[in-house]
């Protein structure tokens, strides 16, 4: 027996003596068998032999005294994992009353039993409204004129048969053609033929539906959360993937979202790259960890296209300048002085500190300077 067998079901029912019985150890590697085709996602498939285990031994519980499973066992979460027993369980009751159903036999499966008996010619006589021959059980049967056997062939011949075969569809078809009145006097028949190619067994095909994989916005901001985008950065990042993920419709916008996320974090980590030069791949690594639908090869090419792409762009300029070069832009300039100082912080540095609300005129001679700046600000309004 398998030993990861034993182990599962060591796993899942906790206490079981050794030996284990010999017929759960072989339900369980046959369960494990026949649910091969049972498709679970990948972070599930690891879980499959606990699964026939749980099955195995709730089976032979109370045959063998099992301690019975324990579910939570299973390396499943506890959400999921009632479903996926559950489906597990419709599954192979599904395969065997496929299985166990008989197959019904058709009338014309054996190749002799189309086939006539000879007839001598003191079983068979004439008469004026047609033949009788003699079935198998001995009984006579008349036929009709138009069922005679044609002249210049010998009855009982190979040639022959009582009932035609129809054993393909294209004969099925003729035969429907020829047993049905023209189209012309029942225009409605066509639709009351059964199509020979359908079985009644057979079903439905299902419309292929695409499903889009597209990211969310709060799922683009928790992705520039987990590689340390600043707030400003994160902002151009959703403007720039708003304006681009048209392009990305046939064609997964994780990876537009990818490439921004990379082309910013190389030029904010730029100080890390000179000490690694495989940062770039490991940024790689860990979109994939985000996301394991994406291709490692498609992603390095699509990060290396975005980054040449959005190189000119306004918003990876103002990155540059900021954290690459040191110098910051005449807007963030603005916003710091108005944090500091106020709003109009530039006419103050034009007009002088006078009209600053913390400056106090205590003396004559500020007075005469208060009067000499007042007439000189009016002067220039």
């Amino acid at each position: 027996m398998s030993l990861h067998v034993k182990t599962a079901i060591k796993n899942v029912a906790l206490g079981i003596s050794d030996p284990i019985p010999a017929q759960v150890l072989s339900y369980c590697e046959r369960l494990y068998g026949q649910t091969l085709h049972k498709r679970l996602p990948k972070s599930y498939e690891s879980a499959r032999y606990h699964i026939c285990a749980f099955l195995s031994v709730e089976k032979y519980s109370s045959t063998f005294n099992l301690p019975s499973p324990d579910f939570k066992r299973i390396p499943i979460p506890p959400k999921k994992c009632l479903t996926t027993l559950e489906d597990f369980r419709l599954y192979l009751d599904s395969v065997k009353s496929a299985l166990s159903t008989p197959t019904k036999q058709s009338p014309h499966s054996s190749p002799l039993a189309n086939l006539p008996i000879p007839q001598s010619p003191f079983q068979e006589t004439s008469s004026a409204m047609g033949y009788t021959s003699v079935q198998l059980n001995g009984s006579p049967v008349k036929l009709s004129p138009s069922q005679s056997v044609p002249r210049g062939r010998k009855r009982g011949s190979l040639h022959e048969t009582s009932t035609p075969t129809r054993s393909s569809p294209l004969k099925k078809l003729r035969a429907i053609a020829n047993e049905t009145p023209s189209a012309e006097q029942s225009p409605s028949i066509v639709r009351s033929i059964a199509s020979p190619f359908l079985t009644p067994n057979s079903k439905a095909v299902k419309p292929f539906k695409v499903t889009e994989d597209s990211v969310s916005i709060v799922q683009l901001i928790q992705l520039c959360n987990t590689f340390y985008m600043p707030a400003s950065v994160t902002v151009s990042i959703i403007q720039e993937f708003i304006n681009q993920r048209h392009k990305f419709v046939k064609k997964s916008d994780w990876y537009l979202a990818c490439g921004l996320i990379y082309a910013a974090s190389l030029r904010i980590n730029h100080r890390i790259i000179k000490d690694k030069p495989d940062y770039g791949e490991t940024l790689v690594t860990q979109f994939i960890r985000q996301r394991s639908k994406l291709k490692k090869p498609n992603l390095i090419y699509w990060n290396t296209l975005i980054n040449e792409g959005v190189k000119n762009q306004p918003w990876i300029i103002e990155i540059e300048n900021t954290f690459m070069f040191g110098v910051q832009s005449s807007q963030a300039e603005k916003k710091e002085n108005d944090y500091r100082l106020g709003i109009g912080a530039e006419t103050y540095d034009r007009l002088g500190m006078m009209n600053n609300s913390h400056s106090n005129i205590l003396s004559d001679s500020q007075q005469s300077y208060y009067n000499t700046w007042s007439s000189n600000v009016l002067s220039q309004i």
